[in-house]
């Protein structure tokens, strides 16, 4: 009876054993179709678990950022091998792939055939997209289109909807009604995609105008995406909407790299979809590995507060009889961060001069200064003909998490250099009175000043407290430190008379626009050109005037603006490309030539009423902005209304 129960026993014992192994490796089975143990392993095994990553759903592709604006030869090239190596199933731009920016169709065509030879040794499939760099004309686009046939396009892999955008789309950086339309059929029409890839050249989340953005991140709203762009030759990542949006750094553009803690660095995104946590991202620096979060909104302040505190200040004080033998020098650190800063410092030899100190280390607490004194000595006679001394820094913020946040470099002292100090004022011109601060960021100094241009250091008196002016006045000021004296400073503040108004006889709201057309790159003399055509402008909408064209043309608008009260006006104009404001015949605004977007001002003393106006505008390429805004007495700074604006 003990045999047949110890025989079943051994029986059921064996049974489990099997059952066991059965069921571990039909477990690893499930888990893993391609695995199979060689070996009889029923109890321990030298792995920890058979949860192999090796969904079918899962996949892998890489990015590559910007390679121009600036580009460096050789480092996208060196991006290429580095994704062989990795081998992902297809590689994702953000555009910039060439330098164009020219109208010569065979240096572009050029640019584009060497472009493909890059691409030659590419093993997985590349897909393409327009920067400003790829598309910025007319033929530009035309050569695009005859090469990739698209601008903007959409594709699914693996249930993932990858859609490609060209913000470029019109005439400079906006998305057109057709591609917003295009965008959001395509989002519509998949909305069980497991997640969504948005990929574009600029950031236009960050753009004042999101030219349509705004109705995709609407249709985007109660799904999974994410958003990628390049552009600004810095990384980023931030959350918007709860979902991730990144700018990425570059792939051979133009770049100070400074570090990935500074968003400057070469690198290619590596992106694995998974199927429950959505893309997984990892940035590979050509030299490393740098997780999605490597710059954050509070890391990028932290790395712009340090490269703010990189900008050493020195200021020298020679002896005020001779520039011969001995110069005092002070050197100011400034830590603009809330954590304690540390810099170690160091001359180079120069073989003329001694300093007096060579080498120095220190912490500055948060948001502080610290301020060196260093007397240099040489016996070469003038130190102005002597060559600069050169100090050798490294700075890091005193907290072990940050310690890859350092910067390093060298600050030349120029023997030539401009004083640091500074006039303060709320206006240079003023009708009865202005008050004028003097501003030094060194401590520890006396500094002296003149109202009439003379020499301070003779003349002067030491200064305590704001001036008050009631003239027109020529300040001059030095700062001394013992004996010994700083470069002077000076500026001219200018009182002013009011303009006067002049009446209209017949007011008719708007300005008096005369249209040309031609090929400048600053503003043209109107008077040696026939216009095109004439009219009176309702607003400052240059593309209203211009029709169709969006390049090469010029207006002149005259007219009449009208203010509310005697006083000191300040205009801005804000233009793309170049502009000048005249009133009474009198330049108040320069802000002339080729140039991107950009805001001049000026000032001018006006009576209340009316005052002629002469705004000149001209277009080059790629966009076309006007705009004038004004601010005076009981005007916060606002656009000029038409209502204000009047021809006779």
């Amino acid at each position: 009876m003990r045999y047949f129960k110890q025989k079943n026993n051994s029986i059921m014992r064996a049974l489990l054993l099997l059952l066991c192994y059965a069921a571990s490796l039909f477990s690893a089975l499930a888990q893993s179709p391609a695995f199979r143990s060689l070996d009889e392993l029923p109890d321990k095994k030298p792995w920890t678990h058979l949860d192999f990553a090796d969904d079918p759903e899962e996949f892998q592709f890489a990015i590559m950022s910007d390679r121009t604006g600036g580009h460096r030869p050789g480092v996208f090239e060196k991006g290429i091998q580095r994704i062989n190596l990795l081998k992902p199933e297809f590689v994702m731009c953000v555009g910039d792939l060439i330098e164009g920016y020219t109208r010569d169709s065979l240096e572009v065509n050029e640019q584009w055939n060497e472009f493909a030879t890059f691409l030659t040794p590419l093993e997985a499939p590349f897909f393409f997209l327009p920067g400003n760099h790829d598309i910025s004309n007319d033929m530009m686009r035309n050569q695009w289109l005859a090469r990739y046939g698209t601008a903007y396009y959409a594709f699914t892999y693996h249930d993932v909807l990858f859609i490609a955008m060209d913000s470029n789309d019109g005439d400079g950086v906006s998305l057109s009604e057709e591609q917003v339309a295009y965008v959001t059929q395509v989002i519509r029409e998949h909305p069980e995609v497991r997640w969504t890839m948005l990929f574009m050249h600029h950031p236009i989340w960050h753009y004042q105008d999101l030219s349509g953005f705004q109705e995709i991140e609407k249709a985007l709203e109660g799904r999974q995406y994410t958003v990628i762009a390049g552009h600004n030759h810095q990384y980023f990542y931030e959350t918007r909407n709860n979902r991730n949006y990144y700018i990425l750094a570059t792939t051979g553009g133009g770049s100070k790299l400074r570090g990935p803690r500074f968003g400057e660095f070469d690198h290619v995104t590596w992106v694995t979809m998974t199927k429950d946590q959505g893309p997984v991202m990892v940035h590979l620096q050509l030299e490393g590995f740098w997780e999605h979060d490597v710059l954050t909104a509070e890391l990028k302040a932290l790395s712009q507060a340090l490269i703010k505190s990189t900008q050493v200040k020195s200021e020298l004080f020679y002896p005020s009889e001779n520039l011969e033998g001995e110069v005092q020098a002070l050197l100011l650190f400034q830590n603009e961060a809330d954590l304690p800063l540390s810099i170690d410092a160091r001359f180079f030899h120069h073989h003329q001069i001694n300093p007096s100190e060579s080498q120095f280390t220190m912490t500055i607490p948060a948001k502080s200064k610290k301020q060196i004194p260093v007397t240099l000595q040489t016996d070469a006679g003038n130190f102005e003909e002597l060559p600069p001394l050169q100090l050798q820094w490294t700075m890091h913020y005193d907290v072990d998490s940050l310690k890859d946040m350092t910067l390093e470099g060298v600050y030349d002292i120029f023997w030539d250099s401009t004083t640091h100090l500074s006039f303060q004022t709320a206006q240079p011109k003023f009708l009865e009175s202005t008050e004028v601060a003097i501003d030094y960021p060194f401590e520890e100094v006396q500094i002296k000043y003149t109202t009439d241009g003379s020499d301070p250091l003779a003349h002067g008196i030491p200064y305590t407290q704001p001036l008050v002016l009631e003239a027109s006045a020529e300040v001059k000021a030095v700062a001394m430190l013992e004996e010994n004296v700083s470069e002077p400073a000076a500026e001219h503040f200018e009182k002013v008379s009011l303009k006067k108004s002049q009446k209209i006889r017949k007011k008719q709201q708007g300005l008096q626009y005369t249209y040309f057309e031609g090929a400048w790159k600053k503003i043209p003399d109107f008077k040696q050109l026939t216009p095109k055509k004439t009219g009176i402008a309702q607003d400052l909408e240059v593309t209203d005037i211009a029709g169709e064209r969006q390049n090469y043309f010029a207006i002149q608008y005259k007219g009449y603006i009208e203010v509310p009260a005697d006083g000191l006006y300040t205009f801005f104009i804000t233009s793309d490309d170049g502009s000048k404001l005249y009133i009474h015949e009198q330049l108040v605004v320069d802000n002339d030539g080729s140039h991107s977007t950009a805001t001049q001002q000026g000032v001018i003393a006006l009576k209340k009423g009316a005052h002629p106006v002469d705004l000149q505008y001209f277009e080059d390429f790629d966009g076309e902005v006007l705009e004038m805004w004004i601010e005076g007495p009981s005007l916060e700074k606002q656009p000029v209304s038409f209502e204000r604006l009047y021809v006779e």
